[in-house]
């Protein structure tokens, strides 16, 4: 995609004025409703623990 040599886990220069490639998206978006759901039933879970333990 950006069409650099080096491959990496740290900050590489793309020298100016390199064409950048065609960008994909790595990661389908989750629903916001998904994630709240998920919030709430971790929190749960969290809470019957904490209750557990008393």
């Amino acid at each position: 995609m950006l069409k650099i040599e080096e491959t990496v886990w740290q900050y590489v220069k793309v020298p100016e004025g390199q064409e950048i490639g065609q960008v994909e998206i790595l990661f389908e978006r989750i629903d916001k409703k998904v994630v709240q759901e998920e919030e709430s039933h971790l929190l749960n879970m969290k809470h019957r623990m904490i209750q557990n333990k008393k």
